[in-house]
């Protein structure tokens, strides 16, 4: 089943294109990677995708639930919010009363169960991550749309955050939808890569991606391959 269809869609911001003509179905269940050069439009694609952008061109379909991990949140870490609390934010307008087994489960299945009554100022980044994941799941979404849910992680912490969302994909049957700088990581373990730079230059299994496909967006990069489907970038400027 399509759950996400896409037709058509271009946005300006005055009369410059930020995306362009851009068609693409997203199959119940698949795990996507949109990769893709700084300023080239992947934010405002997630935007449009959730809903916070609405004065734009073409068709947007999306069908079912959407739970959402912006790239930055607004969130002060310094309030005095227990983990368990701000979890439970998720369920807030689903539920007239808390569930708090369900919440504890949720922390459970990400990992951070152990910190329930922990200040959320005193959690790692990595951790705050996994917490934000919790509360985006606690809303009980069909998709999970995800923009650069790994900045500020290490890079173990990464790999496990990469592995927690594939399990949690297969085991609640949800769509994964996600923004990505690394693409040695989405190259691993995503089943779908966009290559994104205002307009959709290719969009299909991994497998089928190339490096002269990634050279057609990262115009201004030289892509390196060090191993199976592991990709690094280099500024062509900066590389020695």
């Amino acid at each position: 089943m399509k759950i996400i269809e896409v037709k058509g869609l271009t946005y300006r911001v005055r009369n410059f294109e930020i995306l362009k003509n851009i068609t693409f179905s997203v199959e119940k269940g698949e795990f996507v990677g949109i990769i893709g050069p700084n300023g080239a439009g992947k934010t405002t694609l997630v935007k449009i995708l959730v809903g916070e952008i609405k004065d734009y061109e073409g068709k947007v379909v999306i069908r079912g639930r959407i739970g959402y991990l912006p790239q930055t949140q607004e969130v002060q870490r310094e309030f005095p919010m227990t983990v368990r609390e701000f979890a439970a934010m998720g369920m807030y307008g689903r539920s007239k009363r808390i569930d708090w087994e369900k919440v504890r489960s949720t922390l459970i299945g990400v990992g951070i169960s152990h910190k329930e009554n922990d200040l959320i100022r005193n959690l790692s980044g990595g951790e705050f991550q996994r917490l934000s994941l919790a509360r985006a799941l606690l809303s009980e979404p069909d998709i999970l749309v995800l923009d650069e849910p790994e900045a500020g992680v290490d890079e173990m912490g990464k790999a496990a955050f990469y592995e927690l969302l594939n399990r949690l994909r297969k085991e609640r049957n949800i769509t994964v939808v996600m923004v990505s700088h690394d693409i040695g990581m989405v190259f691993r373990e995503c089943t779908t890569v966009m290559c994104l730079n205002r307009t959709l230059h290719c969009h299909g299994p991994t497998e089928t991606i190339s490096p002269d496909d990634l050279k057609k967006i990262f115009t201004d990069f030289d892509i390196w391959i060090r191993g199976p489907r592991h990709y690094e970038i280099f500024h062509r400027e900066g590389k020695n």
